[in-house]
């Protein structure tokens, strides 16, 4: 018996060595989210809006003046509260969280938002985007929210923006 014990002591003690020395020369292991230092924050700055959108920001700062704040690329979250929800309240949230607006003009009195600005591209034509733009369409309309669709485009009639906005406003 002994004859084993010896031995195996000895085995065990090398595998023990091994794995010691094995962890200590390994790199040092980090959580899911940290994969390395230099990879801790793969971030970099992106715009804000397309070209076509950064393009219409600039009519419509100039169709509004100064009469609306101009919020682009607002979450529904940010416009919409749910009132009756019940045990559906997350179903609800859900359908809501990560839709977002392209342009809200935002009362300056009442930080209210009074008019969504949508800039239609090529993009709203597919299927998908209908049925979530029919979506937006409706919860907006329920909270009592006009919205105004504009068709993306190099060049823009801005009176013709003007009186459509005021459109939206007013008959609401």
């Amino acid at each position: 018996m002994q004859a084993i014990l010896g031995p195996l002591i000895f085995l065990v003690s090398v595998f023990i060595l091994i794995k010691i020395i094995r962890e200590l020369l390994a790199p040092q292991r980090k959580g899911r989210w940290q994969k390395n230092s230099q990879n801790q924050f793969p971030y970099k700055i992106k715009p804000t809006q397309t070209e076509a959108e950064q393009n219409f920001f600039k009519v419509l700062q100039s169709v509004v003046e100064d009469a609306y704040y101009i919020f682009p690329q607002t979450h529904l979250e940010t416009l919409l509260k749910i009132t009756d929800g019940g045990s559906e309240w997350q179903t609800h949230f859900n359908k809501i969280i990560k839709k977002s607006v392209d342009f809200v003009l935002i009362d300056k009195n009442t930080f209210l938002p009074t008019l969504v600005i949508e800039l239609d591209d090529w993009r709203h034509k597919t299927d998908r985007r209908q049925k979530r733009d029919q979506f937006v369409d409706e919860a907006l309309k329920t909270a009592g929210i006009p919205i105004l669709h504009v068709q993306a485009q190099y060049n823009y009639n801005i009176e013709q923006i003007r009186l459509n906005m005021r459109d939206k406003i007013i008959n609401k």
